[in-house]
């Protein structure tokens, strides 16, 4: 009889602790509390970047919705808790659903592979998305369109179109049989270029929210993206005073960096290029001065 007591109350004891249920106290205190140490399952490669990544998200002291996607994303690379990852997925959508709608949604259009893998890596995050579509194409419905995006914010709908088929046309064959296509989206490619090109010959300044919306913001910058190193560097300034005049946001400057360095030097500062090497602390900090990164929202 005491054995079958024993063995119950160790029984009830692990079933009390596999339920732990945080809070944001509990959570953070968990967070800022945890030692960063490599398990076994996890490989050097994926150490490194969620070590790199979980610095990054919580040096702030976790205060925004992209301080949780990425401590999610972290977390993920170090083979942490799953209640942990979803919990930061959770509290991101909690804090603003359709800024991370947004960010999925754009993630999804420039970096399918990536896109693919947080929606294996964090499966509650596939019926929210889900549920965010509904939502905005109940909106779409309702009556906000097209047209009433570029009334509603003033915007010249013809720029708008334009910008609109780059974004569609950057996407054509990259989703599937790229290698088979690849001359095709080359064409494209230097079509986009071109285009790019002339418009900001024509308007004298970066193609982003004042002139198309924030929708559309990030489509110079994804022709930018794919075009070749030299593009990518004479561009980067004005990449840059975009981001400081609040025309784009800041992700995209950080990728198209990761970029360059990728080409350049085989290492990334960021981390948001796969499977490519992670600079040291000195090489980023540099590198954040250089750009005055810290000074950027």
């Amino acid at each position: 009889m005491k054995k079958t007591v024993f063995i119950f109350i160790i029984l009830l004891h692990t079933n009390l602790f596999s339920q732990i249920i945080y809070n944001d106290t509990s959570f953070k205190k968990k967070i800022f509390n945890l030692k960063i140490v490599k398990k076994d399952a996890v490989s050097d490669e994926s150490f490194g970047k969620g070590k790199f990544i979980f610095g990054e998200a919580t040096k702030s002291g976790l205060k925004s919705v992209g301080d949780y996607r990425n401590l999610a994303v972290a977390l993920s690379h170090l083979g942490e808790d799953k209640k942990l990852i979803k919990y930061s997925i959770d509290k991101a959508f909690s804090l603003n659903s359709e800024m991370m709608f947004s960010f999925y949604e754009h993630l999804k259009k420039t970096d399918s592979i990536q896109y693919k893998k947080e929606l294996k890596s964090f499966p509650s995050i596939k019926d929210k998305l889900l549920k965010l579509e509904e939502y905005t194409q109940t909106k779409v419905s309702k009556g906000s369109t097209f047209n009433s995006y570029c009334k509603k914010n003033n915007l010249n709908i013809n720029l708008v179109k334009l910008l609109r088929l780059i974004e569609e046309n950057d996407q054509k064959y990259r989703t599937q049989d790229y290698m088979k296509n690849l001359a095709k989206q080359k064409e494209l490619d230097s079509s986009h270029l071109s285009i790019i090109d002339s418009l900001y010959k024509k308007h004298g300044t970066y193609i982003g929210k004042s002139l198309v919306g924030d929708k559309f913001s990030h489509v110079m910058w994804l022709v930018i993206q794919h075009s070749n190193i030299k593009k990518m560097e004479e561009y980067l300034p004005i990449i840059l005073v975009a981001v400081k005049n609040k025309e784009l946001n800041k992700t995209p400057l950080k990728m198209l960096i990761d970029r360059i360095y990728t080409i350049k030097y085989g290492y990334q500062i960021f981390g948001s290029q796969m499977g490519i090497e992670i600079s040291d602390d000195e090489i980023r900090n540099k590198v954040i001065t250089k750009y005055a990164l810290d000074s950027l929202k």
